[in-house]
């Protein structure tokens, strides 16, 4: 994201309440509220945990357990901690680790890119309500910047799920009913905004991803009444929109990569009975369609679920319960990380140990995941981090 860090004066427009005195360089010249984080410290030397499974396992959180998510800065990574408010930088070459700051309002996760941290979801209550935020910290500054305030008497009270693309963010704004709901565009360069809506007034976007000209969104069909989610793709240029899936059990969050989506899917073009959610009974498996021609195809098609977690190249992660673990992820299931190559077809276990996983990534020549260390009950949730496998 080359324009951040740049500087610049105040102007109007933006979100929050404008802080009073000289604003700190490099605030966004459109935000009104920026500041620089009190609390961001000094780095101090750690000593991360090792493990043998998988071969070359570090622990990558070292000052506190993890809420929620982490995020890759550059060729560091950032966490939250489990008491909601503390941002942590781990320089991973460095063994060293820092404060980055200590927001003031619960949040539930990160994007990153460049230096950058997106907050999403955080939240800001007074007395009378709680208003949804999000926030920028822009790491080598210490700077934080109010990006989006929705007031929870607003029609639009929700905004969550940020992906940050060059110098644009996109979130979702939605309801907290559950009701109509849109894809943001933000343009960090100048404040501008874009709406994607929903084909249906009542539909509910769960999640999405963006890549150059298209949307992947994971959004509730029409033909499936408000009860199941499917994948539905449109073009961020002529806003063209095509539903990918129909009446599906469930479709889980989707990647775009090289012109092509992929997803998760249990059991493809089948209702579940009412009042079925999906659950721990259906198998997932991993499809791709193919924006150019309109074609799906199942990619990994396996005994138990294999739900997708990122796609890098010719190569894709997932988490498997084949091997004695079980669906659903994030603490409910146990699963092992899976490697598998586009080009080949080859698939390798990585873990031999099924166990809660999840917000399963790439990481440099890694790959990353947080894992419920235990024990029971105690939510002590760490990043860890293992070297791929040689090619």
């Amino acid at each position: 994201m080359t324009r951040l860090g740049a500087g610049g004066a105040g102007g109007a427009g933006g979100a929050g309440g404008a802080a009073g005195g000289a604003r700190p360089e490099g605030c966004l010249p459109w935000v009104a509220s920026c500041e620089r984080d009190p609390n961001c410290e000094a780095w101090v030397d750690v000593d991360p945990a090792t493990a043998e499974e998988p071969p070359g396992a570090e622990q990558l959180s070292v000052s506190a357990g993890v809420l929620g998510s982490w995020a890759a800065v550059g060729r560091d990574i950032a966490y939250q901690s489990k008491g909601f408010a503390d941002m942590y930088q781990r320089d991973v070459a460095g063994r060293r680790e820092r404060k980055l700051g200590t927001i003031e309002t619960q949040f539930s996760g990160f994007v990153a890119a460049d230096g950058v941290l997106i907050i999403r979801d955080a939240l800001a209550c007074t007395e009378q309500s709680c208003d949804r935020l999000i926030l920028l910290h822009q790491t080598n500054l210490c700077l934080t910047m109010e990006l989006v305030r929705r007031n929870a008497d607003e029609p639009s009270s929700f905004c969550f799920d940020p992906h940050l693309v060059g110098d644009f963010l996109y979130y979702i704004e939605g309801n907290s009913d559950g009701g109509s709901n849109a894809i943001v565009e933000l343009d960090l360069r100048t404040g501008a905004r874009r709406m994607f809506h929903t084909p249906q007034p009542d539909s509910k976007i769960v999640a999405f991803d963006v890549q150059r000209e298209w949307l992947a969104v994971i959004d509730i069909h029409p033909a499936a009444g408000t009860r199941w989610p499917d994948l539905r793709v449109q073009h961020l240029v002529t806003g063209e929109s095509r539903w990918v899936t129909e009446t599906s059990v469930w479709d889980y969050p989707p990647r775009i990569s090289n012109g092509k989506v992929y997803w998760s899917n249990a059991s493809l073009g089948v209702v579940p009975p009412e009042g079925q959610l999906g659950g721990t009974e259906d198998e997932h498996d991993i499809y791709v369609y193919d924006l150019a021609t309109g074609e799906t195809s199942a990619v990994v098609v396996a005994p138990g679920s294999q739900m997708l977690a990122d796609v890098r190249g010719d190569e894709l992660l997932w988490l498997d319960t084949r091997d004695g673990g079980w669906f659903p992820e994030n603490r409910g299931g146990l699963m092992d990380v899976w490697l598998g190559s586009l080009t080949t077809g080859e698939e390798r276990r990585l873990t031999h140990d099924p166990r809660p996983r999840w917000d399963l990534k790439f990481f440099l020549e890694n790959f990353a995941w947080i894992q419920d260390d235990g024990p029971p009950g105690a939510w002590n949730d760490r990043v860890w981090m293992a070297p791929l496998p040689a090619r």
